[in-house]
């Protein structure tokens, strides 16, 4: 439920799967969820996890998920700066831009329930 939530908010910043971040994305999205509480190191631990999931160095994952954040911010800026929660000035991080999608995500299951 969280990675379609995750999905949904990538569309409706134009990205689909037609980008290789996408799926970059939604693998650090997914271990995000799965590891909740614990420190995120994305250069240890997520780049080089996603890496050998799919087949890329984890230059290529970084620069594939720093792709799509700059597009997203380019594609619907109110949209990224709406599901942040918070001001955002500047495109976001790569360890930021997962961290909002995770987030947003969790709200949206959260006030679901309480609803």
């Amino acid at each position: 439920m969280y990675l379609k939530i995750v999905a949904e908010d990538l569309r409706k910043m134009r990205i689909g799967m037609r980008y290789k971040g996408y799926a970059c994305v939604l693998i650090a999205a997914k271990w995000s969820l799965e590891n909740q509480g614990d420190p995120v190191h994305i250069t240890k631990d997520l780049y080089p996890g996603i890496a050998e999931q799919i087949g890329l160095t984890q230059e290529a994952v970084e620069s594939n998920i720093t792709y799509v954040v700059q597009k997203c911010w380019e594609n619907n800026r109110a949209y990224l700066r709406g599901i942040a929660g918070y001001e955002l000035e500047r495109p976001p991080t790569n360890q930021e831009f997962i961290d909002i999608l995770v987030n947003h995500a969790l709200r949206t299951i959260e006030s679901a329930d309480m609803g």
